[in-house]
């Protein structure tokens, strides 16, 4: 009996670690959404949901499958899709997920390429793990300056106030 909980407890957990992404329906346009993503800072905690929307077909050659291959984030970043197997059959879903988070460590605008094999069917042929790559940028800027706790009650004077 405690083999059982324990099993369903294990098989929950794994399910909620693929989930930890939101997909905004909102968005009805194949491509990848939001594109550029907002901003990140450095040393301080990013999380953002990408949305993708797959096409069904491309000039007459119907997609059958997209795998994620990999996703070029800055230093201190990750990635998690709402897949396990990071493959989409946009025959069955045309809607996915990735969830960006972790820590940003380096300044810069940076060029996140999502890296897919694609495979498709055109005139009864199938042509396996064609790679396409969509760019998104990011940018990691400063964390602004200040400290909204502390207070002057005196604002003029000689160095050092």
């Amino acid at each position: 009996m405690l083999r059982f909980f324990l099993f369903i407890f294990l098989s929950f957990r794994v399910l909620v670690s693929f989930s930890q992404c939101l997909i905004d329906t909102s968005y009805t346009l194949p491509g990848i959404y939001p594109n550029p993503l907002p901003v990140g800072y450095v040393g301080q905690p990013y999380s953002e949901d990408i949305t993708f929307i797959m096409p069904l077909d491309t000039m007459g050659a119907v997609i059958q499958n997209f795998e994620i291959v990999s996703i070029g984030l800055p230093v201190g970043l990750s990635w998690v899709c709402n897949n396990p197997t990071n493959n989409y059959n946009p025959q069955n879903n045309q809607y996915g997920c990735i969830n960006v988070n972790g820590t940003p460590l380096l300044l810069g605008q940076y060029n996140v390429n999502v890296s897919v094999l694609v495979d498709v069917v055109s005139v009864g042929q199938s042509i396996d793990n064609i790679p396409i790559d969509f760019p998104i940028t990011l940018n990691i800027d400063n964390p602004s300056l200040g400290n909204s706790s502390f207070s002057s009650s005196q604002i003029l004077g000689c160095v050092p106030l």
